[in-house]
């Protein structure tokens, strides 16, 4: 999978999040730094779930807010294809 570098204020969807933007770009743009384990790359469902339950060393949940809003919005009824190829990628 990859992640694309994309700046979070160019997504059409972002007006559904109402927490802080600068917070949840700030993780966004960290989800690079991270090594995902293999098993979870394949499954986008799995890797969000990955990302939000991740805890940094000191045992905080450092990508709670982007796994947060990547989960509810794959969540929606009818997946939308853009929210589909922004937040996975093979």
């Amino acid at each position: 999978m990859g992640l694309r570098k994309l700046k979070l204020q160019d997504l059409s969807f972002l007006m559904k999040y109402s927490g802080d933007i600068g917070k949840l770009d700030e993780q966004w743009q960290r989800l690079g730094t991270v090594s995902w384990p293999m098993d979870v790359l394949d499954n986008e469902d799995k890797f969000w779930m990955s990302v939000h339950d991740h805890h940094a060393a000191s045992g905080k949940q450092d990508f709670k807010e982007v796994g947060q809003f990547a989960l509810s919005m794959l969540a929606l009824p009818i997946r939308n294809a853009s929210v589909e190829k922004v937040f996975f990628t093979n």
